[in-house]
């Protein structure tokens, strides 16, 4: 018999337990009777879990807020992107949709420019899944270390080409332009070497100067290989003939060999290399290849526009 009375069993009765404690006053023991009792008419239920989609819009625009970019979002993002824009791009030029006003070449007419937040835009979507307000647009951009307009890529690319892997077909031969796909940037879309070959390329400049920002060349696909397809070594060392004519032999092989399929893994992988203000990488995943050719921009000159674009490019890419 302890002081609380027994201490298991069924045997209490009424009466018997905490009010019962001989030590202490009748008083005192009616007030713990009725803290007991208060403390159990406060209690309160929980509130609900949030709803999934409540909590994972939250956490977005924690990640967002503050001026940068998270890796994270631009991945998955990225994702998104590349699943949709497979769709979107087949349909420029078609009967009912948005984008026929901005596009120039085969399938479009009269040219006219277009922004990214008026709807014409066919990774309006994608930009305000990954928080960017394409309204809210900074202002300076710094010069590019190597200004290449993208009539005279294309000027070049057409006078050089001696091989059917690189030839931009007749068939092909305006290509089609979105004009201010993104903010201040066009974006313009060419096949080049045999149909079967799946190779392209796309190209983003600015709206105003025509100055190249990026250059994506689609290759051929991988279905898996490791080892390096000719034709492909064929078009990354034209790409870097047409964009470098002046470099050394032994400076493009040095940056050849940077560039090698022969690393790759069955899963994939990316390969980096600079030169003259140019960074290029040889990226591969799944059965897609592609090289992405960036034009690196001057250091201290004002550049928020700049790097603005380049988050969108990442996306979009």
């Amino acid at each position: 018999m302890g002081t609380n009375g027994p201490t298991g069993g069924s045997g209490r009765e009424p009466g018997k337990g905490l009010v019962d404690i001989p030590k202490l006053s009748a008083q005192r023991k009616e007030e713990i009777r009725s803290g007991i009792l208060t403390g159990i008419r406060s209690w309160t239920k929980e509130p609900e879990e949030e709803p999934k989609r409540a909590r994972m819009n939250k956490r977005r625009r924690r990640l967002w807020t503050g001026g940068g970019i998270g890796a994270g979002c631009v991945a998955i993002a990225l994702a998104a992107v590349l699943t949709v824009q497979t769709d979107t791009f087949t349909n420029w030029g078609a009967t009912g949709t948005d984008y026929t006003a901005g596009v120039t070449g085969e399938t479009g007419q009269h040219p006219t420019d277009s922004t990214a937040g008026n709807g014409t835009s066919p990774y309006a979507r994608e930009l305000a899944v990954a928080g960017i307000d394409v309204d809210d647009m900074p202002e300076g951009i710094a010069d590019p270390l190597l200004p290449l307009t993208y009539d005279e890529f294309r000027s070049r690319w057409e006078a050089n080409a001696n091989s059917e892997d690189v030839a931009i077909l007749v068939a092909d031969k305006d290509g089609q332009t979105l004009q201010g796909a993104l903010p201040r940037l066009n974006e313009t879309r060419q096949n080049f070497g045999e149909s079967a070959s799946g190779y392209s390329y796309t190209a983003w400049s600015d709206n105003e100067s025509g100055i190249l920002r990026e250059l994506v060349f689609q290759l051929g696909d991988s279905s898996g290989r490791i080892a390096e397809n000719p034709a492909d070594s064929e078009v990354v060392r034209y790409v870097t003939t047409v964009l470098q004519p002046e470099l050394a032999e032994t400076e493009r092989e040095a940056l050849l060999d940077q560039l090698r399929f022969r690393d790759f893994e069955a899963k994939g992988g990316s390969r980096i290399a600079e030169s003259v203000g140019l960074v290029y990488t040889l990226d591969r995943s799944g059965d897609k290849q592609r090289l992405i050719v960036q034009f690196m921009r001057s250091e201290g000159q004002p550049d928020e526009l700049g790097k603005w674009q380049d988050s969108m490019l990442e996306i979009v890419r």
